[in-house]
């Protein structure tokens, strides 16, 4: 989740005081980092063959990080690398599917991401993603709800 704060944030990592385009919060748990550091620490697990990476924060059980999240700061072969790291053998009996956002149904083994679309979603699903593509919706990163900017100010608060 990258926010653009208006005043500086410390980075629970290098403990610097980072500005508001050069911080993110992790999905979940909503503790705080640096792009430095986050490419950093999520460069470290994915060289060390982890898949699903947690919130770098100690004791944090709820914080994820997933490829799409974590994109702008990684380099395209190692994002290809987690990405395809977390399709093989993966369960999608999780909460939402990290190729679509959309909540899973299935406890079906993923092959692809082909497969993956086809089991995670239904047609109405699929209908609504597609809509969104068409009037440019985009997904709030806490509560998966589409959101269309009309006009007025460029910041969206989940509630």
């Amino acid at each position: 989740m990258w926010r653009n704060y208006r005043q500086p944030q410390k980075c629970g990592i290098c403990m610097e005081n980072k500005s508001g385009s050069d911080f993110m919060l992790i999905k979940g748990c909503l503790h705080g980092y640096c792009f430095k550091c986050v490419g950093r620490y999520v460069t470290l697990k994915v060289r060390n063959n982890a898949a699903a990476i947690a919130c770098p924060h100690p004791g944090c059980k709820v914080g994820t990080l997933t490829p799409e999240m974590c994109k702008p700061v990684l380099e395209r072969d190692l994002f290809d690398h987690w990405y395809n790291a977390l399709m093989k053998n993966m369960f999608c009996g999780r909460r939402f599917c990290c190729i679509c956002n959309s909540i899973c149904r299935s406890k079906l083994a993923c092959k692809d991401v082909q497969q993956l679309r086809q089991y995670c979603l239904e047609k109405e699903d699929l209908l609504l993603v597609e809509l969104a593509k068409e009037k440019g919706w985009k997904r709030c990163p806490f509560c998966g709800f589409y959101v269309e900017k009309v006009s007025g100010c460029p910041n969206v608060l989940c509630r």
